[in-house]
């Protein structure tokens, strides 16, 4: 495990790690904890995750971002023994995201959760920030709220099932956010990375838009 850097929060701070096996993370693991996952990541890692008491799976649409649907996760979650010291752990994009936050900060009045972003986007932006939106009866993003994870894991192993085109939306999402802070500096960099596509390039890149995000936030 690298740890990367820490995000300071007004509520509780929290830090950004990187892990290439989502299995041993678990297994080191000392707090009880439930995993809210993507059904599409859960099929593609159920070798992983078959051995997984404490899971529930939830198909990714905006659909199921809706409150009702949530109170629905929440007493699974009650039935599964969650308690007030677990951990809910949250792997997927937007929506899992979205999700575990707004259930994290609601279940027995606040527990502590961490986040898996699944796709390049999620890694290289929306991951930090802690916020939630929640669909209420049909109406988009009503509801939610601002609370931190304890922490975020970026995992480039689930890069792996993306097409060029989805790992192309993250590299235009960082560089909007590289170019806000500094457009001649950010063409610069991202001249400098794209000339070594192989290796660690998504990993500098996703440190740099990181980094650049934590300088808006904070």
């Amino acid at each position: 495990m690298q740890k990367l850097f820490k995000i300071n929060s007004s509520i509780s701070n929290y830090e950004i790690t990187i892990d290439s096996s989502l299995s041993s993370y678990l297994k080191n693991l000392k707090e009880e904890y439930a995993i809210l996952i993507d059904e599409n990541i859960s099929n593609k890692n159920s070798e992983t995750l078959q051995k997984q008491k404490n899971i529930i799976s939830i198909k990714a649409i905006e659909e199921n971002k809706d409150l009702k649907n949530i109170s629905n996760v929440i007493h699974n979650l009650k039935l599964k023994s969650l308690k007030k010291d677990s951990i809910l752990i949250g792997i997927g994009g937007g929506v899992i995201q979205d999700i575990t936050c707004f259930i994290a900060s609601m279940y027995m009045r606040g527990i502590n959760w961490i986040y898996f972003p699944t796709t390049f986007l999620g890694m290289c932006d929306s991951c930090i920030g802690g916020k939630s939106s929640i669909n209420v009866n049909g109406v988009k993003n009503l509801v939610g709220n601002f609370y931190p994870p304890k922490e975020i894991v970026i995992d480039f192993s689930f890069l792996h099932s993306l097409n060029d085109s989805q790992i192309d939306s993250g590299i235009c999402e960082a560089l909007k956010i590289c170019f806000a802070y500094h457009e001649n500096k950010a063409l610069e960099d991202f001249n400098k990375l794209y000339k070594f596509k192989k290796n660690d390039y998504l990993l500098d890149i996703t440190t740099l838009s990181l980094e650049i995000k934590k300088w808006f936030i904070e």
